[in-house]
């Protein structure tokens, strides 16, 4: 008996062993190309932007620089009268000189920019207009009233200077853009009041024909009225009815 139960525990082990699975073997693995993951410097193409000088060369200062505001309008006023003035050379040289001597008063000088009502109206024939311009619109003075700053003496000093620097670098841009400037902002200006007193006419004028119908309808109603009162004055003149006896 024990040679029999021998033999079957061999052929069981046998058995177990050929029924062992295989260890699976991995697939090979197909090896990636090689990227460059950063391009070489020489590949690399520079995207370098070009700057526009949108005002080809006019010193067309900002809007919060307050000495310089006006400088802005007078810009905008040759742009919108003759665009081919601002290619000249010499409007650009005595442009940019008075934005330079304006810049000179910062902190002192203070200057507008007229409303879009009354820009042709005013801002640009200062000179004609005389110096007295210069107390009141488009400059002003910051310590005009101020009689407390210690240094009183060296701003009153500064404002007479002014008044000869501002004449000395605008007289000459005003004498190359005078003859086309002023007499298209006169221009405009006669199109805005005459369309605006165009129109308060007409509105008056609306005004009478609404009183003249009103009063013609009155006097329609007024005549009506006469009528009754004549036919009433015709019947006083009847005789009255005399009473008869028999």
């Amino acid at each position: 008996m024990s040679e029999v139960t021998e033999v079957i525990t061999e052929v069981k082990s046998k058995k177990t062993r050929a029924t062992k699975p295989k260890a699976t073997e991995k697939p090979e693995t197909t090896e990636k190309p090689e990227v460059n993951e950063k391009p070489d410097a020489a590949t690399k193409k520079k995207t370098v932007k070009t700057k526009v000088d949108k005002y080809n060369g006019f010193k067309v200062p900002d809007k919060k620089i307050p000495s310089t505001r006006w400088t802005i309008h007078v810009y905008d006023m040759i742009k919108e009268a003759q665009p081919e003035l601002l290619q000249r050379e010499d409007v650009r040289t005595a442009y940019n000189n008075l934005v330079e001597c304006l810049r000179e008063y910062d902190g002192l000088l203070e200057s507008y920019i007229p409303s879009r009502y009354s820009k042709y109206n005013s801002g640009i024939d200062l000179l004609k207009r005389g110096i007295e311009i210069f107390h009141c619109h488009p400059f002003r003075w910051i310590y005009d009233n101020d009689f407390t700053i210690p240094n009183r003496n060296e701003i009153v000093r500064k404002r007479q200077e002014f008044r000869v620097e501002f004449e000395k670098f605008y007289t000459p841009l005003f004498d190359l853009i005078k003859r086309v400037v002023i007499s298209y902002m006169e221009l405009k200006q006669h199109e805005i009041n005459s369309k605006y007193t165009t129109q308060r006419l007409h509105y008056q004028m609306e005004k009478v024909e609404r009183s003249i119908k009103t009063y013609e309808s009155r006097i329609t109603d007024l005549y009506k009225e006469m009528g009754k009162l004549s036919e009433e004055v015709i019947k006083c003149k009847e005789p009255p009815k005399l009473t008869v006896f028999d």
